[in-house]
């Protein structure tokens, strides 16, 4: 899977969208950077601080992906597999100075 902000809200991994890998570190879409998927069980006990770090003003909205894949490789074993995970959010809001 892949985790990333689509700062654009375009819907799509686009310019200046913001990923965030599963060792704890952000990178920035500058148009011709792929996302990094990894596996969901390496994403535990992630934390990314300083996601936005100035980025966002009042009032910004963004949406939180959640991007997967199949591999290809996969056989048909996979059919009626089943995933489960929680994912906990704390948002602190920054002081204005």
């Amino acid at each position: 899977m892949a985790l990333y902000i689509d700062v654009d809200e375009s819907g799509d991994w686009s310019t200046n969208d913001i990923g965030l890998k599963f060792d704890g570190t952000k990178y920035i879409n500058t148009g011709s950077v792929a996302l990094n998927y990894n596996a969901i069980d390496n994403y535990s006990g992630a934390v990314w601080n300083n996601v936005y770090n100035g980025l966002m003003t009042a009032g910004d909205q963004d949406d939180f992906v959640i991007d997967w894949k199949i591999p290809t490789s996969a056989t048909n074993d996979i059919q009626g597999d089943a995933l489960k995970f929680d994912i906990t959010f704390t948002l602190e809001q920054a002081d204005k100075d």
